[in-house]
């Protein structure tokens, strides 16, 4: 059986840059939507205004999501993020856990 691969991605911003990070990421989820084996992509805003952003990412296995970084309008986004933020993005790999 072939494993979705799952992450949740923490990004924090610097506070200047957190609408440019935001608009970033509204721009990548139209393209990123429209891969082959991409099966969801949103985008969340904390609720306590801690001022980070947080992707929920679903494709439909490991090598979906790593050709996934390889396309220009993600790396666009990864080479800007070099400047806008104000930590290393953290990323967690999920994997089903349910029972069968």
């Amino acid at each position: 059986m072939i494993q979705e691969a799952t992450a949740i991605a923490s990004i924090q911003p610097k506070s200047e840059y957190y609408d440019a990070c935001k608009q970033a990421l509204l721009e990548l989820q139209k393209p990123t939507l429209k891969e082959l084996g991409c099966l969801q992509f949103d985008i969340f805003e904390s609720e306590n205004n801690n001022g980070k952003i947080y992707l929920f990412e679903r494709f439909e296995n490991e090598e979906s999501r790593n050709l996934h970084l390889t396309y220009d309008y993600t790396k666009k986004v990864i080479a800007a993020y070099n400047d806008w933020l104000a930590e290393d993005i953290q990323v967690v790999i999920m994997m089903d856990g349910s029972v069968r």
